[in-house]
């Protein structure tokens, strides 16, 4: 049984990070990538660093799903974004599969704020389960913006957390102008969009939030992976 580590990255410094920090977890026998070129061809400086990836020019990273998952050739893939970490309960995600029963699986996201050991423990933050590891062949990219691919066959959860970081890595007005875009893409009126999806990106505008330490401890995580 084999597992590869999968990427979607438009950021050449954050998918050299995110690929460093795969091969640090020791778990995953092949990590491939599928890099955007949107914002240069130089990205391939750091999709060289994965075993396997491929150049492309897209909108969204869920229009590169389906190239990720033919990239790969392990029995089991696990998407990990460029702005995610995962919990210390993942690492014993191989002997757990040697089991599986299901043939994707949904995990619990939590959202780092205002450092990477608290999250926002609330609606609409947390536990935005994402739908991250399946068997080969068993996941099929959904058409869109901001769409979870579809789960072929059985699905089921698993309580290995996801620790989004991209609120702390992208200020505030970073996080808006993204906003701003994604409306425009999904043809959406932006102020419609800000009592949607653009909740999640800027909790400035939530009162009430509710902050709490992270339930599960990051695992392998280094500041300065290289």
């Amino acid at each position: 049984m084999t597992l590869g580590g999968l990427i979607i990255s438009e950021n050449k410094g954050l998918l050299k990070k995110t690929i460093n920090y795969l091969r640090q977890l020791d778990i995953f026998d092949e990590i491939v990538c599928v890099a955007d070129t949107d914002n240069g061809n130089d990205i391939e400086d750091s999709a060289k660093l994965a075993d396997k990836y491929l150049l492309k020019s897209f909108e969204a990273p869920e229009r590169a799903i389906d190239d990720l998952c033919s990239l790969s050739t392990c029995d089991w893939q696990f998407r990990l974004d460029d702005d995610e970490l995962v919990g210390e309960n993942f690492l014993n995600i191989k002997s757990f599969l040697e089991t599986a029963d299901k043939d994707n699986y949904w995990l619990p996201r939590m959202w780092s704020w205002k450092d990477s050991d608290h999250f926002l423990n609330c609606y609409h933050w947390y536990p935005d389960h994402q739908i991250r590891l399946w068997r080969k062949g068993f996941l099929k990219a959904e058409a869109g913006v901001h769409m979870h691919p579809r789960g072929l066959g059985k699905s089921g959860t698993l309580p290995y957390h996801l620790i989004h970081l991209v609120l702390l890595q992208r200020s505030y007005d970073e996080r808006l102008h993204r906003c701003r875009h994604h409306a425009q893409m999904m043809r959406i009126q932006f102020e419609h969009f800000l009592k949607g999806i653009g909740l999640f990106y800027l909790p400035e505008h939530t009162e009430n939030l509710v902050i709490s330490e992270n339930i599960e401890k990051k695992a392998g995580y280094s500041e300065d992976l290289r």
